[in-house]
């Protein structure tokens, strides 16, 4: 796989990339250091980010998960955002997991080849004709053989980020799976309330008839959440624990 580097201006700092030369890579580059997809209204983006710091003041680090972390441009954006917090990037496509690693190397994010699910079981990825980012997931069939991806539940992750020692706690939760968020949200959500800010990218408009954010809106519903709506991303947003009130 030929790499191209990009240099990317942001808040200040020169961001070094490696991309392949493709659409879908410089798509992902732009939405999220360009579009800012993970940015939160002001009154909002202010109170999270206080939050924030008073879990560092109290020497806490935050505990981000990234599932669908693609190329690591989403998890490079969190480990400015939120210095020092302790991200878990969850990437299932070897290629793009490849270029992850690259690009989160030295910024605290640890890679993981694996994809989100309800279940341990391992998934079947495959390519819907959308590129590298729009591979999916799958339960394999019966008569299939070969190698699966393996799989790892929201409470699998929050387990491994705990394991890093007592003073993480989880923050960020952002889903960006490609219609797998119906299989995660199918089982036990009682982790849903753990995370303070959980982001879902939502893809009805690319599986219709599926209701594929009806999962998420049903753990939100259990709640007493802001619903944020930012481009693509459904935002739950706990205001009580985020401000003590």
């Amino acid at each position: 796989m030929e790499k191209i580097e990009e240099i990317l201006e942001f808040e200040g700092s020169s961001l070094r990339f490696f991309r392949r030369d493709d659409l879908a890579d410089r798509g992902v580059l732009r939405q999220v250091f360009r579009g800012l997809q993970y940015d939160l209204p002001k009154r909002h983006r202010i109170a999270v980010a206080d939050f924030f710091h008073r879990l560092t003041q109290k020497n806490r680090k935050a505990l981000i998960i990234d599932a669908g972390a693609n190329i690591g441009a989403s998890s490079v954006f969190f480990s400015i955002r939120y210095p020092g917090s302790v991200i878990l990037a969850v990437e299932p496509d070897e290629g793009n997991f490849d270029l992850l690693c690259t690009n989160s190397e030295n910024v605290g994010v640890v890679p993981l080849r694996a994809a989100l699910a309800s279940h341990g079981r391992g998934l079947r990825l495959v390519d819907p004709g959308r590129g590298p980012w729009g591979y999916m997931t799958r339960e394999p069939g019966l008569d299939e053989s070969g190698d699966l991806v393996p799989s790892l539940t929201v409470d699998d992750l929050l387990d491994r980020g705990k394991a890093v020692g007592e003073e993480v706690v989880p923050f960020m939760l952002k889903i960006d799976i490609e219609g797998g968020e119906i299989d995660v949200f199918s089982g036990e959500t009682t982790w849903f309330r753990e995370f303070p800010v959980i982001c879902l990218e939502i893809h009805d408009w690319m599986l219709p008839g599926s209701a594929s954010c009806q999962g998420f809106l049903s753990a939100h519903n259990k709640t007493q959440r802001d619903l944020l709506i930012v481009g693509e991303n459904l935002f739950s947003i706990d205001w009580r624990a985020i401000t003590n009130r």
